[in-house]
């Protein structure tokens, strides 16, 4: 960071400062950065006129707002290949549900007796009489 305020500061005139410190907010990496950034110049410029430093400030104050944008893209993307994850994961427990549901239908047309079919796919014994008692309705 002192490297960078030594930049700004051998800046021959207020468009070299502004270039520079456009390139100085690119290598910088988060907000508190910006803000120790912001304060710094606040400082090496106070004797500057009033128009000039808003220009500063405003510099950084939107590579802030960018910042932020930018973290909110991140997140929401982030999110969105999360929910896109529970909803595979979520079809995929239900396709095995139903497939497990099947079976234990098969079996029980089979005649199968509940402790076998218990054994045989781990459906619960409870489970398996309130199939046998779906079946029985349709």
């Amino acid at each position: 960071m002192i490297t960078n305020i030594m930049i700004m500061k051998k800046s021959k005139n207020n468009e070299e400062v502004l270039e520079n410190l456009k390139e100085i907010i690119k290598n910088i990496k988060n907000n508190k950065q910006l803000y120790e950034l912001k304060r710094i110049i606040s400082y090496l410029y106070e004797n500057e006129e009033e128009a000039y430093k808003r220009e500063i400030i405003k510099i950084i104050e939107e590579s802030e707002s960018e910042e932020n944008m930018s973290t909110v893209a991140e997140r929401i993307g982030k999110e969105l290949i999360e929910g896109r994850r529970k909803a595979r994961e979520e079809g995929i427990a239900q396709g095995i549900l139903k497939n497990l549901r099947d079976i234990v239908q098969k079996m029980i047309k089979m005649n199968l007796e509940d402790d076998f079919i218990n054994q045989a796919t781990g459906a619960e014994k409870s489970e398996i009489e309130k199939i046998r008692k779906e079946m029985s309705l349709n």
